[in-house]
């Protein structure tokens, strides 16, 4: 005989004395796997970085979190080449308002500035003591990836050669009038010898 226990399950008793279950809790245990494969599909993957937001009135939102860091819009520098001592204009866009910037030189800090409402910071600094050649000058904040450009540095040596090259100039330039004097002077020479002398 059949017997009914809690939860509404029918037990059947088979002849050796073992129960089994009915049609009814058969049907219900279907019921209850078929309900959790659709839970499944319908629940999407969510993707790396993605955080599931949920509301028991309004359901769940799924808002993504990007760890990478942003991008400088812009770094204008008013030149690109200079010498040791002299001041450029570094302007720059793309921050956090409110966040603190660094203007690097080599990897070392020559200048700091606070970013304004519109993320930029504007300021001068000056070229650090080093030797010549090229060197990248940078912006550094946290959250965004720095933005370099490179500066070439120039020596006493160049700005010696220009003088050179001026002089020499000058000295080339007093070389030709001497000689054109020179010519002249020969040709006035040979006129007055080339005239009849009165008797």
């Amino acid at each position: 005989m059949p017997s009914r226990i809690p939860g509404g399950f029918v037990v059947e008793r088979r002849k050796a004395g073992t129960p089994r279950l009915g049609r009814r809790a058969l049907s219900g245990l279907g019921a209850v796997l078929a309900l959790l494969a659709l839970v499944g599909v319908w629940m999407p993957t969510l993707p790396a970085g993605a955080q599931a937001i949920c509301d028991p009135y309004s359901g769940c939102n799924t808002t993504t979190t990007s760890t990478a860091p942003r991008q400088a819009a812009t770094l204008v520098l008013s030149t690109n080449v200079g010498r040791p001592g002299e001041r450029i204009h570094v302007h720059a866009c793309g921050f956090q308002p409110g966040a603190a910037v660094n203007v690097t030189f080599n990897g070392v800090v020559i200048g700091s500035a606070t970013a304004d409402a519109n993320g930029c910071i504007d300021l001068d600094v000056t070229i650090p003591n080093v030797a010549p050649g090229q060197y990248q000058l940078c912006v550094v904040s946290v959250g965004v990836a720095p933005m370099c450009q490179t500066f070439t540095v120039l020596g006493e040596s160049f700005r010696q050669g220009g003088a050179l090259s001026f002089t020499g100039f000058h000295a080339a330039a007093a070389v030709a009038l001497g000689l054109i004097a020179i010519v002249l002077g020969r040709l006035l020479v040979n006129r007055n010898r080339r005239r009849p002398r009165r008797a």
